[in-house]
């Protein structure tokens, strides 16, 4: 069971099983209970395809008519009340029965009971849409501002045709958390920095997390990983923990994601419970799970060592510290456990390099390699030779103070 991380461009191997990856599914839960809010004006490209595939979106968050569980995904659109957002919107609240009303201004006794209430029927309506009345685009950001604030909403996905925010290489930042929000507005001056202040106040204000994303990326926002937009969250990035049973479902998924992409060794379902079971996860807004890492000590009971094994971090989180705060997580905990050393095997030269640059304590000790005989026997048992040959070891001592 070797280390690994998942590569943006890795492709699965010939002979890896077609597992799926419940990414949907678990995001579809995850949105139970709680109101996804979108922001619709004229800068979000509301042309018939875009809107269709929000639709799509819509219909797959929001209760059936039979659904049991009335609470499943309400959905709250925020739009520009003007006759070019409002008329290429009609449709769409045609077809979802969406309860329709307008504000102006925004002040909570203007606010609608649809948002809270239930009817007769011990049911609310499932989707409200909200057309806010502004004069300029800027007077309109403002009053979502506001509203967003009085919410204090968990999620808002803020729809624009510009996408998500460009690094200097004009790639998508993916994610940011309010430190690196604020490290941009320091250091910029460029024409959506007014956006980026707003989502600052936002989030100080107790928005749990926005998204700000094309319409035709929705799908890949809100129901994958690895996203498409830029993820704006206040609270802090990422919590190591040791997984439980309710996170062995994804985690057992995360780990058939990483076999798919070649640089997770594959294992039967046996091996993926034992794997589960000394796990310890990475956790984005206290349940989006990034990350994944295990620690094996039984069979190096003698020489009082661990391995690392599974180490799987999900390519979105890649670059913001997932991989190196599950890591510390670990070490820190072997420390504690009384182990004397951990070792981690890789084939990928690219893992290696990442456990080499990792720094652990106020010593800033480090894994250094070494030679395949000098990481406990028992590793190499039923191994297969032809991969021992290409196995990059790892140790990292741990008898000085962490």
């Amino acid at each position: 069971m070797d280390a690994s991380f998942a590569h943006p461009r890795a492709a699965a191997p010939a002979e890896a099983e077609e597992v799926e990856f419940s990414e949907r599914a678990f995001f579809l839960k995850a949105f139970q209970g709680i109101c996804l809010t979108f922001v619709l004006s004229q800068s979000s490209d509301l042309t018939p395809p875009a809107l269709a595939l929000l639709q799509q979106v819509l219909q797959e968050v929001l209760p059936t008519p039979r659904s049991e569980h009335r609470d499943n995904g309400r959905v709250l659109l925020l739009f520009h009340a003007v006759p070019a957002v409002t008329t290429r919107l009609q449709p769409l609240f045609s077809a979802l029965s969406a309860t329709v009303v307008q504000i102006d201004p925004v002040e909570p006794r203007h606010l609608p009971p649809a948002l809270w209430q239930v009817s007769h029927q011990k049911q609310r309506p499932a989707l409200v849409a909200i057309g806010v009345e502004a004069t300029t685009p800027q007077a309109f950001a403002e009053k979502i501002g506001v509203l967003a604030l009085l919410l204090r909403m968990s999620r808002l996905v803020w729809v624009d045709a510009a996408g998500g925010i460009p690094d200097g290489t004009g790639q998508t930042v993916t994610f940011l958390n309010s430190t690196r929000l604020a490290d941009i507005l320091r250091g910029g001056d460029g024409e959506r920095i007014g956006l980026l202040k707003l989502f600052q106040t936002m989030l100080v204000g107790g928005v749990k997390a926005i998204s700000l994303c094309r319409l035709t990326e929705l799908d890949q926002e809100l129901f994958t990983y690895q996203g498409m937009g830029s993820f704006f969250s206040r609270r802090p990035y990422c919590q190591v923990r040791r997984l439980g049973l309710d996170d062995f479902e994804l985690a057992a998924a995360l780990l058939r994601k990483g076999e798919q992409e070649g640089f997770l060794l594959p294992r039967s379902d046996g091996a993926v419970a034992q794997v589960l079971t000394h796990s310890y996860g990475a956790f984005i807004l206290e349940n989006r799970l990034a990350g994944i890492c295990a620690l094996e000590t039984t069979a190096y009971q003698a020489e009082q060592a661990g391995e690392i094994v599974s180490l799987y971090t999900l390519t979105r989180f890649q670059g913001v510290g997932v991989g190196g705060q599950l890591l510390n997580h670990v070490v820190r905990d072997a420390k504690r456990r009384g182990l004397s050393s951990l070792f981690a095997c890789t084939r990928h030269p690219r893992v290696a390099d990442f456990f080499l640059r990792c720094r652990f304590g106020r010593q800033r000790n480090h894994f250094h390699r070494v030679g395949a005989e000098q990481v406990p026997a028992a590793k190499w048992h039923a191994y297969d030779p032809d991969r021992q040959r290409q196995i990059i070891c790892l140790c990292l001592p741990l008898g000085e103070p962490l």
